[in-house]
């Protein structure tokens, strides 16, 4: 009798430890899974500020120099292709990211943009200080998104997992 109650014990502790290895090994396996997720999403943050900082650098060019319509095509092309490409990575951007996104845009094409107003600029010109002003606070605006989802404090971390994953299931 009491080897039988040792092995029902015996077996009571097996059951007890493959359960927290099972845990255990689920555990790591989604941090694991969130880690390659956040290195993605840096990733791609990454190409996406490159792409505005060549969009500052081109646009820069096209304001000095005489009116070029390939030019103007260009920079309106990767100013369309930042906001898709900001849009398409599924961070939780506050809403006012269009907004800065359009101000982004506005500081580069709203002021000597169309060839029949067009004239090249001095580097000294205000408008520069427009674009670089919301070329930074576009990219600012995308590191702060960044840093809150991936770098906040865990509770802060916790109801966002819990937002987006209550959200997904109704839509």
């Amino acid at each position: 009798m009491a080897q039988a109650e040792s092995a029902a014990i015996l077996s009571g502790h097996q059951n007890i430890t493959w359960a927290i290895l099972i845990f255990g090994w689920f555990i790591v396996n989604r941090q694991n899974n969130l880690r390659e997720t956040r290195k993605e999403i840096r990733a791609k943050l990454d190409s996406i500020i490159k792409l505005i900082l060549e969009v500052e650098e081109v646009s820069v060019k096209f304001h000095t120099e005489d009116f070029d319509r390939n030019l103007a095509r260009l920079i309106r092309s990767r100013i369309a292709r930042v906001s898709v490409a900001i849009q398409s990575t599924q961070m939780p951007f506050p809403t006012e990211m269009t907004h800065r996104i359009a101000r982004f845009r506005q500081s580069i094409t709203l002021l000597n943009f169309d060839e029949s107003d067009h004239e090249a600029k001095p580097q000294t010109d205000s408008l520069f200080d427009d674009i670089a002003e919301e070329t930074n606070l576009l990219i600012d605006s995308i590191e702060e998104a960044y840093s809150s989802k991936y770098h906040s404090p865990l509770n802060k971390r916790l109801l966002g997992y819990l937002a987006d994953k209550f959200s997904s299931r109704s839509t």
